[in-house]
C-alpha cells in the first residue's frame, strides 16, 4: 500500500494520480487524529504502507513525525523525476524572487514558439502536469527547501539556479546550514548553474551579475556590464528588478535567442500581488503580501528611495523563526510601521516609537483616517500568512478588497 501524508493540494494531487494508475492508497493527516493518538496511530499507519509520498509541509523535527522512516519517503517531485520524458528541465529555488523568475523563463521560451511548463512551488503540482508534458517540452520547476529536503535524488538538468538565500523558514528547518544543504541539492548534475555570491564555492558555479545595481542604471536590462534596453515603467528601482536580470542572464546563457529574450522583458508585468501599484484616495499604495520574509520586505522598502514622502508600511504574520531584531534596519526608510499578527508585538520591541499595533489589516484601515494622511503605504508583510489568512494570495486579496472600500 502506498500512504498518503498530508490533506493540502500536494497531497490531492497525488491522490488523483495514484488512483488514475490504479494504486492501493490510504491518506493520513494529523489533522483528522486525536492529539493524544498522533504517535501510536502514525507508527500502526506507517506499518500498513509500503511507501509514503508526503506533503512538503511536514516537518522532520515536529512530532510525532521524527518516527518517520526516511527510506519509506518519498515526494510527488521524485515521481515526476522518474516518469518526466523530457530532458529540457530548469529548476528554480531560493528565499525571494523564484516564481517571478518562473514566469519569466516560462514566458521567454514560450516566446520563441517552444512549450513551457511552470510548475512546482508555484501552487501548480506536477503531477497536475505530468502527463501533458512532451519530449520536446520545456519544464521550469519551482522548488521550495521543504521540497528539496524529502527529496530522494536529482536527474541532470539544463540549468539549476538558487535566486538568492536568507534567512527564513527556521521554524521548519533545525538551523541555516540544512537550510542552506536542502538549496544545494539541486547543484550536482546541472550543465549550468547560477547561485548568489558566498552560498557555495565550487567548479562549474557561477554568480549572478550585479552591474545593474550601479546608480543610475537601475531602469536597464544589463549582462557582463552592458546595457541592453530598459524594462517597463512599473518596474524602475522595484525590488523585482533582480529576477528580472537573472532571468536575461539565464536565458542568454541557455543560448536562446537576445532579440526574443530583450523583447519579451522589456514588457513583462509581475502577476498580482508582487509589488502591485494602486493610486487611490490620493495615496500611492504598494501590495506586496508576497514578501514573506524580512530580506524581501526590506528590499521593497528600500527601492522606495530617499524621496521626501511620508511613508507608511504593514508588517507582520507568522515570524518562521527570523530573527526579528533585524527590522531595525527599517526603521529609517519609513515614518511609521503598523504592526499585525502573531509577530506584531515583537516587532514593536524593536521598532519602538515608530511602531502601532492594529493587529489585523482591517485595524490598520479602520485607524488610517484619524491619523496623519501617508504620500505612500507599502504592505509587505515579511512574514508568513497562515496565522491569520489561508496563504499570501487570500492576505494579498483581503489588502486590495479592504483598500478599494477605504474612504479617506
Amino acid at each position: 500500500m502506498i500512504g498518503i501524508l498530508g490533506q493540502g493540494k500536494t497531497a490531492l494531487s497525488v491522490y488523483a494520480y495514484l488512483e488514475k494508475n490504479k494504486k492501493d492508497i490510504e491518506v493520513w493527516s494529523q489533522e483528522l487524529i486525536p492529539v493524544r493518538d498522533h504517535e501510536s496511530t502514525l507508527l500502526a499507519w506507517i506499518d500498513r504502507c509500503d511507501q509514503i509520498i508526503i506533503s512538503p509541509g511536514v516537518c522532520p523535527h515536529k512530532e510525532p513525525y521524527g518516527h518517520l522512516p526516511a527510506w519509506m519517503i518519498y515526494t510527488d517531485i521524485d515521481i515526476f523525476f522518474q516518469k518526466v520524458c523530457t530532458h529540457n528541465i530548469i529548476v528554480v529555488t531560493g528565499t525571494n524572487g523564484k516564481t517571478s523568475l518562473v514566469e519569466m523563463m516560462v514566458g521567454i521560451i514560450q516566446a520563441h514558439g517552444l512549450k513551457a511548463w511552470g510548475c512546482g512551488n508555484n501552487e501548480v503540482p506536477v503531477l497536475d502536469v505530468l502527463d501533458k508534458i512532451e519530449k520536446d517540452d520545456w519544464v521550469v520547476l519551482e522548488l521550495s527547501s521543504f521540497q528539496l529536503y524529502w527529496l530522494h535524488d536529482i536527474p541532470c538538468l539544463k540549468a539549476a539556479v538558487v535566486t538568492s538565500f536568507a534567512q527564513d523558514h527556521l521554524n521548519w528547518h533545525k538551523n541555516m546550514q540544512e537550510y542552506r544543504q536542502s538549496k544545494a541539492k539541486i547543484l550536482e548534475k546541472s550543465s549550468i548553474v547560477f547561485v548568489p555570491d558566498g552560498f557555495v564555492h565550487k567548479p562549474g558555479v557561477q554568480y549572478w551579475d550585479q552591474s545593474f545595481q550601479h546608480e543610475g542604471l537601475k531602469e536597464h536590462l544589463m549582462f557582463a556590464g552592458r546595457i541592453y534596453s530598459k524594462v517597463a515603467d512599473s518596474l524602475k528601482n522595484s525590488p523585482l528588478l533582480y529576477p528580472l536580470h537573472q532571468a536575461f542572464e539565464l536565458a542568454m546563457s541557455l543560448g536562446f535567442n537576445q532579440n526574443i529574450i530583450l523583447d519579451y522583458l522589456s514588457q513583462w508585468h509581475p502577476s498580482e500581488h508582487r509589488f502591485e501599484h494602486y493610486f487611490l484616495e490620493g495615496i500611492h499604495w504598494i501590495n506586496d503580501t508576497k514578501a514573506t520574509n524580512l530580506e524581501a520586505a526590506y528590499a521593497a522598502l528600500k527601492s522606495l528611495g530617499v524621496e521626501k514622502k511620508k511613508i507608511y508600511m504593514i508588517l507582520g504574520g507568522e515570524a518562521k523563526g527570523q530573527n526579528l531584531k533585524e527590522v531595525e534596519s527599517f526603521y529609517d526608510h519609513a515614518d511609521r510601521f503598523f504592526l499585525i499578527g502573531k509577530a506584531a508585538q515583537e516587532f514593536a520591541t524593536f521598532l519602538k516609537d515608530k511602531a502601532t499595533l492594529v493587529g489585523t489589516l482591517e485595524g490598520f484601515f479602520n485607524i488610517l483616517p484619524s491619523i496623519q494622511k501617508p504620500d505612500l503605504v507599502l504592505f509587505a508583510p515579511a512574514c508568513a500568512s497562515l496565522d491569520q489568512f489561508k496563504n499570501y494570495k487570500d492576505r494579498g486579496e483581503c489588502f486590495s478588497r479592504l483598500l478599494h472600500l477605504y474612504k479617506g
